[in-house]
């Protein structure tokens, strides 16, 4: 597991393992969860694994930036016992996983991520976009909460559609750089906005509903 405060540069946790690698586990075969630290995947389902921020605290690259998290990135590890394919931990041990798994659903199963003491959710979102700037909230948005969108430029038309495609919203002519959107309308889950400015440019955001 590896996370970063702008999206480029990245810091892995520190991960350990010792399981012993003098036999390779097998594409079904079990694992001791007390050998494994900072390891996805060490519990049996449906248990998650927790990860402490306070783990990279000390990290000379980020001293006092862990609270800036924005990012989440895993990376798979191969499992093998061969030195050619072995994924190692933070000491250099060959990490041995369950292996082969010659199946299409082979490899790390991600049920979801989950986060705790992170910040209010709510808060005004500033969104650069060219020569415009967008200040949207809140995002995410509760059911009885009306959605404000600021924009430097002024907007002509709204749209917003659902993670599949589909049209839920189409304001048309509006000619104004702030509005309100009462979205009670709108299910629960992740949606996109377009709005088009009245310079012909366009600003796309990300919209969560609770």
């Amino acid at each position: 597991v590896e996370v970063s405060s702008d999206g480029k540069k990245f810091y892995r946790f520190p991960a350990f393992s010792e399981t012993d690698t003098s036999i390779q586990v097998g594409t079904f075969g079990s694992l001791k969860a007390e050998k494994i630290h900072n390891l996805a995947g060490k519990y049996i389902m449906p248990y998650g694994v927790p990860f402490d921020l306070a783990d990279l605290k000390d990290s000379l690259e980020i001293p006092g930036k862990t609270t800036e998290i924005k990012f989440i990135r895993l990376i798979d590890v191969i499992g093998s016992i061969r030195p050619e394919y072995a994924s190692r931990d933070l000491l250099g041990r060959i990490i041995n996983d369950p292996w082969p798994t010659p199946f299409p659903s082979g490899g790390f199963d991600l049920s979801g991520i989950g986060f705790i003491h992170t910040n209010i959710l709510g808060n005004t979102s500033e969104i650069k976009i060219g020569d415009n700037k967008l200040n949207v909230y809140p995002n995410p948005i509760a059911d009885n909460s009306v959605l404000h969108i600021e924009s430097k430029i002024a907007f002509e038309k709204i749209i917003i559609t659902d993670s599949n495609g589909k049209f839920k919203l189409e304001k048309t002519g509006l000619n104004q750089t702030l509005i309100d959107l009462e979205l009670q309308e709108l299910h629960t889950g992740i949606f996109f906005v377009q709005l088009a400015h009245a310079n012909q440019s366009m600003s796309f955001f990300k919209l969560i509903k609770l």
